[in-house]
């Protein structure tokens, strides 16, 4: 079994490949020398895994982001431990609660603020407010307000405005980028009534009030700002959610482990035909990285041919056959024939061939069987026909050729369909050169005896592809591992 070792070589352009349903197969049809070029490719190898370290995508920096204040006081919906219910009902959680702080400002405006965010200058900031009010038409605003050390102002305010609120749940959100010299932040959520009443936002007789959130410094657009989670959601795919020991929620992506791949399990392929017969370069071809090729210089002309591949694995055992590719390789013309030599198509040649007349002896004995007038037979098949090939050659380069193409060993012959005649094998045996001279130029007309033989051994056959040069597997790589660390595939040495 051979390895091409020519990479440079490119099938003509206008050649149209032919796959199998499966895209096991390519045939590629090489009308220069009435062959076929099979491709398989049972490249199943499943590379490494590579281990991913823990990765955190987002945090919620509030803590305890979801709660309800409601009639019966403040529910928590969270695993962080509360830290004080106020006398008037406010839940306070801490550096980063909610509702650390409630007040009035004019007639019908509440507000309420979080305790401080810790932000960084020039990083962008992002919140997502769930509110609720019932308390009649209500208008709603979230301000980020940043201050330096002093507790002075820093830059202007980030302020966005929800209209008409009232009677169930709405999303404030928004994100900006922190000023220079901005020490800590509030985010206040401001209610405004429209119809007189004062918003009561948070106490024990009042359902309004601010009951899920998500601050967030990852953030670089406002539409980018993600909506509430906690570490008790359960997060799409693979990615999860956790409380961490400061209390604020995280969704992260577990670390994961190095998963070792593999790597292709075919070490061979064997090429078939329909009719059961073996591709003599697939019987069978090695198959570095998946890949195998063979090529099929014995196929019918002028009529469909069917391929398949059976994949061979490194112990031995087959696996499951491609589905078939079929191709039809181009009939001959009265009065031409293919002359295609085993053990190097390369130097196949298409030849004006008288057609020739066949002989096939007898195999008979016979013994004379006294007071008979007939002889005792026995018989036996046929024997191989002889006959002898003319061809008329003018120019020399052709007739050295064909002299090469005699002396190379056993030779295919295909005839056209009209000739009648079946493809056969020969070997040369007495060659006859004349001069002659016909319409005022010199020619030559060869004649040969053709001896018939029987199709030879296709096992282990070498892979011959026209205008490549080759080597053979036995010669230069004594192991499959030692072919599999030199040739990553034939694919990949006939790539351009």
């Amino acid at each position: 079994m051979p390895i091409v070792v020519n990479p440079g070589y490119v099938w003509p352009p206008e050649t149209d490949p032919v796959v199998s349903p499966d895209g096991r197969i390519t045939a590629i049809v090489d009308s220069a020398h009435a062959g076929v070029l099979l491709q398989a490719d049972f490249d199943d190898s499943v590379p490494d895994t590579p281990a991913q370290p823990e990765k955190v995508l987002r945090r919620n920096l509030c803590k305890n982001p979801s709660f309800e204040a409601g009639t019966s006081g403040v529910q928590p919906d969270s695993e962080i431990t509360l830290a004080t219910v106020s006398t008037s009902g406010y839940q306070v959680f801490g550096s980063k609660g909610l509702i650390a702080d409630v007040g009035t400002l004019v007639g019908t405006t509440t507000w309420i603020r979080s305790d401080p965010f810790d932000v960084i200058p020039g990083q962008w900031f992002g919140a997502s407010i769930r509110i609720r009010s019932v308390s009649g038409s209500t208008d709603a605003r979230l301000r980020f307000q940043f201050h330096n050390a002093s507790a002075g102002f820093t830059g202007t305010p980030y302020v966005t405005e929800q209209t008409n609120v009232a009677g169930g749940f709405t999303e404030l959100k928004g994100a900006a980028q922190v000023p220079a010299g901005t020490a800590y932040m509030y985010i206040y959520v401001y209610l405004f009534s429209s119809n007189g009443a004062q918003p009561t936002v948070g106490s024990r007789y009042n359902t309004d009030g601010w009951n899920a959130a998500t601050a967030t410094d990852e953030v670089t657009a406002l539409a980018s700002v993600s909506t509430y989670f906690d570490g008790d959601n359960q997060p799409a795919g693979n990615r999860r959610y956790r409380y961490t020991s400061t209390g604020v929620s995280e969704e992260y992506t577990p670390a994961t482990p190095f998963i070792p791949g593999h790597d292709a399990t075919v070490a061979r392929v064997r090429f078939e035909r329909q009719d059961g017969t073996l591709v003599r370069s697939g019987n069978p071809a090695w198959a570095p990285g998946g890949y195998a090729h063979a090529y099929d210089h014995e196929a019918t002309l002028g009529g469909g041919t069917l391929w398949r591949a059976v994949p061979i694995r490194f112990d031995g055992t087959e696996g499951t056959p491609s589905e078939y590719v079929g191709a039809v390789i181009p009939a001959l013309t009265d009065g031409w024939a293919w002359l295609k030599p085993v053990a190097d198509p390369d130097k196949a040649m298409l030849l004006k061939v008288e057609p020739p007349d066949l002989s096939y002896d007898g195999r008979v004995d016979t013994t004379s069987i006294a007071g008979s007038a007939r002889p005792a037979a026995t018989w036996d098949v046929l024997e191989g026909f002889t006959t002898q090939l003319r061809s008329l050659v003018r120019e020399k380069p052709v007739a050295d050729q064909l002299m090469a193409l005699l002396d190379e060993g056993p030779v295919l012959a295909q005839f056209p369909a009209c000739a009648g005649l079946p493809d056969f094998y020969f070997i040369r045996g007495k060659v006859d050169l004349e001069h002659v001279h016909w319409d005022g130029y010199p020619w030559r007309r060869y004649q040969w005896d053709v001896i018939n033989i029987d199709r030879p051994d296709t096992t282990d056959s070498p892979l011959r592809i026209p205008d490549l040069s080759y080597d053979t597997v036995e010669r230069d790589w004594t192991t499959y591992d030692q072919l599999a660390a030199t040739v990553m595939s034939y694919n990949k040495l006939l790539e351009p």
